[in-house]
Parts: C-alpha cells; structure tokens; sequence
C-alpha cells in the first residue's frame, strides 16, 4: 500500500468511529458502515411492514 491508500483507510476508520458513537445513525452513515445502498434499505423496510405482497 502507498501512502495515500493508508490516509484513506485512516480517515475512513476514523469515520466509522465517529459514527458508531452516536445513538441514531442516518441512512447515508448506515450505507456508509453496511454498504448497503439507499434503494435496498427502503426495498428491506417495504417487506417489513408487507412480508408477503404477492398473496
């Protein structure tokens, strides 16, 4: 790994961090620690609230 690799690996660490700390994340720090995208996330809540939307 070259030097800037590392900074940005450092300051990403430092972000997770950062945002584990809080109580309540927002969904852009929750795609940020998950990797989960926005479109997932609401697709994930919409069978939650509907488990079986085909029936």
């Amino acid at each position: 790994m070259n030097k800037k690799e590392n900074i940005v690996i450092k300051e990403t660490i430092l972000d997770i961090k950062r945002i584990e700390e809080k109580k309540y994340i927002t969904i852009k720090e929750f795609d940020e620690i998950y990797n989960i995208s926005v479109f997932s996330q609401q697709q994930f809540r919409g069978r939650l609230n509907d488990p079986l939307p085909y029936h």
